[in-house]
């Protein structure tokens, strides 16, 4: 108990003592000489920040330390311009702009089908370019490519930009074998070694047209892979990678 007493007493006169010798003095030295506000708000905030702004330099997000870049933000407008009537689209370049804001955990696919992909993959493209701090990679599926070429071709791009890319792999329907395996093990949340990829997936199909709803567009896909693609895999192996690419579908 006397510990305790000694104690509060101790604090108390710490207390009185930082309050009339030290405080009171500094308050008033303070509000005779404004200047000294100033640089002492300079002083501390460069304390705080400056060690801050040395770790940091150069180690910043990719799409931040390009800011001498001619690269300008994508904004609403700018989508409005690019897709006066397709909001789907709109919808799509919304959630690819902020992925690149705020890298997320895990890749994504996007399929675009129909008979007039390569205006619109082209598209993609341009404002890739013009917008975005990513990569544009190009792979077009062939019947002659093996799986493991497939996946080699893919993962030696990608490792040269750190997976900041966009991949446009055309006419997958095409692909032979067992190469179509490799869209899910790139595209896999768990397996894939790069999170901030975004796969862009074509199949060119005349049957398929803009008018489809996105349950509709969604269906011929799946058909229309599934047919390709039943040659050389089972049911059971094209299910899941069906599964995983088209969480996206467009149907132009």
């Amino acid at each position: 108990m006397r510990i305790f007493e000694w104690f509060t007493k101790s604090m108390k006169d710490v207390i009185d003592y930082y309050e009339e010798d030290v405080y009171e003095p500094l308050a008033e030295f303070f509000e005779k000489h404004e200047i000294y506000n100033v640089l002492v708000i300079g002083l501390i905030f460069t304390i705080i920040y400056l060690p801050c702004l040395l770790i940091s330099n150069g180690t910043e997000p990719w799409h931040i330390s390009e800011a001498n870049s001619t690269k300008r933000h994508l904004t609403q407008l700018d989508l409005i311009e690019y897709f006066p009537t397709n909001h789907k689209l709109r919808s799509v370049f919304n959630l690819l702009n902020n992925r690149i804001e705020f890298p997320p955990p895990t890749p994504l696919a996007i399929v675009l089908a129909g008979s007039n992909v390569a205006k619109e993959e082209l598209k993609f493209k341009e404002i890739s370019t013009k917008h975005f701090w990513m990569e544009n990679i190009t792979i077009l599926a062939n019947r002659s490519i093996s799986e493991a070429k497939l996946f080699s071709q893919i993962s030696e791009e990608l490792e040269k930009f750190d997976g900041k890319a966009f991949v446009f792999i055309e006419e997958i329907d095409k692909l032979p074998g067992r190469s179509p395996l490799v869209l899910q093990s790139l595209s896999d949340v768990d397996a894939s070694k790069y999170k901030e990829t975004v796969y862009i997936l074509t199949v060119v199909d005349d049957v398929i047209d803009k008018s489809m709803d996105e349950k509709e567009c969604t269906e011929m896909i799946t058909r229309k892979l599934e047919k390709a693609w039943s040659a050389s895999l089972h049911i059971d192996q094209i299910n899941p990678i069906i599964s995983r690419i088209t969480g996206i579908t467009i149907c132009l």
